[in-house]
């Protein structure tokens, strides 16, 4: 088997704040103590005193994220035959479902539609982690926002040889529900930073990061 596809999501409840902990309209919200509160946020790093870590723009060293994916991946590729391997790593789950669309959140996609505790997630930050990741596991591409610097290719980061050239990273999948502008919005906001769409999907003005797509998916 050749074609199994992992997703990657679920901030950990550490890395958020106390109040975005006990954030109930969180997906996989467990009550006082769960480790699975606050999964719907950015792993900044907020609820252990470091918020640099992801900024609201995508900058920073978004190592919470860049060690868990290493680790992830690492794991997975070494686990030698016997084994499926992973092809395709899947950046989050549904991410333009908020409390409106399906009674949980899974990432803060319209912070008009639902309430959010700040710092809230943005688009900014679901591309930089995903141009993370694959520069992590592809070794393809390039990272914005690291280390002052606009743009930066794979190759120049200093991170280490990629873990898998063969695998791909996709983009999360999309609700059939929520608002009528949400889905085709939220991907072509995702995929190609598209102002318009980020602003209608995600209801107020943000940076635009490089896209991340130059052409349709193949």
């Amino acid at each position: 088997m050749d074609s199994v596809t992992l997703v990657l999501s679920r901030t950990p409840a550490w890395a958020v704040t106390t109040a975005q902990d006990g954030d109930s309209s969180c997906n996989y919200y467990g009550g006082s103590g769960s480790p699975y509160n606050g999964a719907c946020y950015a792993p900044n790093g907020t609820g252990i005193g470091n918020d640099n870590h992801l900024a609201p723009d995508g900058t920073g060293d978004d190592l919470i994220w860049r060690y868990w994916v290493t680790a992830i991946a690492t794991e997975v590729n070494s686990l030698g035959t016997g084994y499926a391997h992973v092809k395709y790593w899947e950046i989050w789950n549904e991410f333009d479902r908020n409390a409106t669309s399906k009674g949980a959140v899974s990432w803060y996609a319209n912070t008009t539609q639902g309430t959010c505790i700040s710092p809230c997630p943005t688009p900014d930050q679901l591309i930089r982690m995903t141009q993370d990741a694959r520069c992590i596991i592809e070794g393809n591409g390039y990272v914005d926002n690291y280390n002052g610097n606009p743009s930066t290719a794979c190759d120049n980061l200093g991170w280490g040889p990629p873990i898998d050239t063969t695998a791909r990273i996709v983009a999360p999948s999309l609700t059939a529900g929520g608002p009528p502008q949400g889905p085709p919005q939220a991907l072509k906001c995702f995929l190609y930073c598209d102002q318009t769409a980020c602003t209608n999907w995600y209801g107020s003005s943000w940076r635009v990061a490089r896209p991340l797509q130059n052409g349709p998916i193949t």
